[in-house]
């Protein structure tokens, strides 16, 4: 299994995706809230792993964080919005049902979720290596 760093670095490489995608002309909103769900689901796998915490090949941002909580209450606070990103990791990948495009106050939403989840799970590691730019 990769080590917390190598999940970190996909984290990162997600957000700043995400984030370079949102700032286009023309934003594509269903991938960009895809990469930040996922951002936000390999930051909280990378707190796992550098936990040693067993964890499912689970797409369910509400599930790692009930397993993040058990090593740090402090990630309870993220728990209210985790539904709404975790549909962002399967609802805007499929057209089954018409898909699911976000709006652009919602890829904003997931974004900011994303970056702070990532943020506090690198204080929480402290031999993580760097960060990407905004």
């Amino acid at each position: 299994m990769p080590g917390e760093n190598e999940w970190l670095e996909k984290s990162e490489h997600d957000l700043f995706g995400a984030r370079k995608m949102m700032r286009e002309p023309d934003p594509i909103h269903d991938l960009a809230a895809f990469l930040a769900q996922q951002s936000a689901e390999l930051a909280l796998k990378g707190f796992l792993e550098a936990n040693e915490h067993p964890f499912p090949k689970i797409h369910d941002i509400a599930g790692l964080l009930q397993m993040a909580i058990e090593h740090d209450t402090e990630f309870r606070k993220f728990y209210s919005i985790s539904d709404r990103i975790t549909r962002y990791a399967v609802s805007t990948r499929y057209p089954e049902g018409g898909g699911f495009y976000p709006t652009s106050e919602e890829v904003i939403e997931a974004l900011d979720f994303a970056a702070t989840v990532l943020e506090l799970v690198k204080s929480r590691i402290a031999d993580f290596p760097g960060s990407l730019p905004n």
